[in-house]
């Protein structure tokens, strides 16, 4: 039997660790109690997504959102097609693991 991560595709794969380690520059401008709170969602074009797991947090996320995309075009601005410009920040609908 082949191991599940074999049936993934590579692009799919590569995009999965490219958000896990922008995930990892949002959160260290993030006081400690907000960056447990926080992932990135997803990037499009110019927009990125940040995602929580709890209503409470959306605000002060929202507050430092220029910074987080100030840091995540400095550090990823080879592997963004464009250079984001905004940030919006949901909550999801869904628990998020660890």
């Amino acid at each position: 039997m082949k191991p599940l991560i074999s049936t993934v595709d590579d692009a799919l794969r590569q995009r999965a660790r490219l958000l896990e380690r922008m995930t990892a520059a949002a959160r260290s401008r993030l006081p400690q109690h907000l960056a447990a709170h926080c992932w990135v969602g997803e990037y499009d074009g110019t927009r990125l997504t940040l995602v929580t797991d709890d209503a409470a947090f959306t605000t002060p996320i929202y507050y430092q959102q220029r910074e987080i995309v100030k840091q995540l075009n400095e550090e990823f601005s080879a592997e963004l097609p464009r250079p984001l410009k905004k940030a919006v920040v949901r909550v999801s609908r869904f628990p998020i693991p660890g």
